[in-house]
């Protein structure tokens, strides 16, 4: 065998040959498994973790919301709804227990489990608009004086009668105060009823 092909043997011993760590430098740990991250959550970058997007869709049409201005818009749909619903189931329950109110004759209801609901009658809730250009002529032509008139009609941004002063003038003569009763302009108003504690223990009768 010549010198060139032992040289070459001794060479591959040589690369073949395990080479020792340093006593002195630890073992390598091989990283464990990664742990996927628990279920709402995003892992980022490492370890880092955000909360994922929840997703969105519309109950109405069950379509399915991915952006920000559907979002948006949606969530403002929805509070309209809500304002109206709302407006709507209380007009409705208001008018159910003041028709029964009406039959009753009663508009104080003292009812199971400590609830009591007061209602308004039609007179309470009547409103009253006036003229007061004729009101004014009526009453000059009953040799009101102007400051009496001035005190009755008060002008502010917009001119309205004080309620007050209209119960004198009415009780200082029939005529003014049939210039009064003429001038008013009478109008079904708007009834609700208020539901709070019952206090009293009273219950309605069976």
């Amino acid at each position: 065998m010549s010198d060139s092909a032992d040289e070459f043997g001794a060479f591959l011993d040589e690369v073949a040959t395990p080479v020792p760590l340093p006593s002195n430098e630890p073992a390598k740990i091989l990283d464990p498994e990664p742990v996927p991250p628990p279920p709402g959550t995003l892992a980022l970058f490492g370890e880092q973790e955000v909360p994922s997007r929840p997703m969105l869709m519309d109950r109405m049409t069950g379509e399915v919301i991915a952006t920000p201005e559907l979002a948006a818009m949606y969530l403002d749909r929805l509070r309209e709804l809500k304002r109206d619903v709302l407006a709507r189931g209380i007009r409705e329950a208001e008018a159910y227990l003041i028709s029964y109110m009406d039959e009753q004759g009663a508009y104080t209801l003292h009812l199971p489990g400590g609830v009591k609901a007061t209602g308004d009658t039609a007179a309470a809730a009547e409103r009253v608009t006036w003229d007061l250009e004729q009101l004014e002529d009526d009453l000059r032509g009953t040799g009101l004086p102007e400051d009496r008139i001035n005190e009755l009609i008060k002008t502010t941004v917009s001119r309205r009668i004080d309620h007050t002063e209209a119960k004198r003038i009415a009780a200082s003569s029939p005529e003014r105060a049939a210039a009064l009763e003429a001038a008013q302009k009478r109008s079904p108003g708007d009834r609700h009823v208020k539901v709070e504690e019952d206090h009293t223990g009273r219950r309605r009768p069976e």
